[in-house]
């Protein structure tokens, strides 16, 4: 009430201070205008980066919707490879099963074979030795004709001995000596199978010695090789089907529990990424770092090529953002990572953590997309579990 007065007695002093609380209120105005246009500009920066995000969420989902139909395709290209693989294991199985049938009857038909030209040598050798003494006794006939009665044979002489059936040349021996000339001048031509008759005595020996030779039987060595090239060939289908196509893996200890148990038959297959490269998630076999060749760690994938990953305070984070695990069921990251992934390499890690030897080790740090074998797409093995792998 006094200040009143005064300014109201004092009209110098009330301007001054009315001047000075102008001057105040265009500066506050001032600032105002100034705080509301730099609020602007951040309501625009923001509503840039929302539709930034927008797009990128957009581009992220079109991606996500590629990849889906790309595992589409996997998955039934792979049910089609296991399949093919199924009929080709089949058919070598059956092939298998048909040589050694052809190889026993096989074996068979040479022991009748070799009985069959036994019996033919000594027919042979009986029908020789025959004719020869029958040749002969028509020479002994024909001085007798001649009234030539000098220096006749005994008749023991011009009487074949018996043999017995079936027996050989070297154990049977020999009636006469002339019979081993006769076998060794006539033995190449005249070379009888079981369905040819013996030529008579009334037969030249020309014309004995002029008939044609048998055709020739297809080699043992040629038919064993038959055999040979078909079973290589099924053996290198199924080489090939479970190198490049399907590999057979059991798991061997705890590291990935629970997803993966001890002793999971799994099967690996190199073919998605044949078209692709590793997606954060997947559950790769990789050749183990320091270990044998054919030694091979199972994994999962968490840092793709590029990426910072950092460990601490038991979470993993992907360029500063945490990684949801839900395979984890809450388990802990032990241990402290900060690191960027090399080009053409992962960060994989098993999902029981407490026990898992993976990226987080110097010894196995990053690995090479060249060391990985495969993806585990499936599980055979118990069948309480079979089906796909997540």
């Amino acid at each position: 009430m006094s200040n009143q007065k005064t300014t109201t007695a004092d009209p110098a002093a009330y301007q001054k201070e009315l001047a000075e609380l102008a001057e105040k209120s265009r500066e506050q105005t001032q600032a105002l205008y100034r705080e509301i246009q730099r609020q602007q500009s951040l309501l625009a920066a923001a509503s840039g980066m929302t539709r930034h995000t927008e797009a990128q969420i957009a581009a992220e989902q079109a991606k996500l919707n590629q990849l889906e139909e790309v595992s589409r395709h996997a998955l039934r290209d792979l049910a089609a490879a296991k399949d093919k693989s199924d009929r080709a294991m089949q058919l070598y199985n059956a092939k298998l099963e048909d040589v050694k049938a052809l190889r026993a009857k096989l074996d068979a038909e040479h022991a009748e074979l070799a009985d069959q030209q036994q019996q033919a040598k000594d027919v042979m050798t009986r029908w020789q030795q025959q004719r020869f003494f029958h040749q002969k006794q028509q020479a002994v006939l024909a001085r007798l004709a001649a009234e030539d009665t000098s220096d006749l044979p005994d008749l023991a002489e011009l009487t074949p001995q018996e043999q017995q059936p079936n027996s050989s040349a070297a154990n049977s021996g020999k009636a006469h000596a002339n019979a081993d000339f006769w076998e060794k001048k006539q033995h190449t031509a005249l070379k009888l199978r079981p369905a040819e008759q013996p030529p008579t005595d009334d037969t030249p020996a020309e014309d004995a010695a002029a008939m044609p030779a048998p055709a020739p039987k297809p080699s043992l060595a040629k038919t064993i090789f038959s055999y040979v090239a078909c079973i290589a060939v099924a053996v290198g289908l199924a080489f090939a089907i479970r190198t490049w196509v399907l590999m057979p893996t059991e798991v061997s200890g705890t590291s990935m529990q629970p997803t993966l148990e001890p002793h999971d038959k799994l099967l690996t297959s190199p073919l998605p990424y044949l078209w692709g490269e590793p997606q954060r998630g997947d559950i790769i076999v990789f050749q183990a770092p320091s270990e044998p060749e054919g030694v091979y760690y199972v994994k999962r994938v968490v840092g793709l090529p590029g990426e910072h990953v950092l460990i601490e305070d038991g979470a993993v984070y992907i360029e500063g953002e945490k990684l949801a695990e839900p395979y984890l069921n809450g388990l802990a990251t032990e241990g402290y990572v900060n690191t960027v992934v090399p080009a053409e390499s992962l960060f994989v890690l098993g999902d029981n953590r407490t026990v898992s030897h993976d990226s987080r080790d110097s010894d196995v740090a990053c690995i090479a997309f060249d060391e990985i074998r495969g993806q585990a797409v499936w599980r055979l093995f118990p069948l309480s579990s079979f089906g796909g792998i997540e």
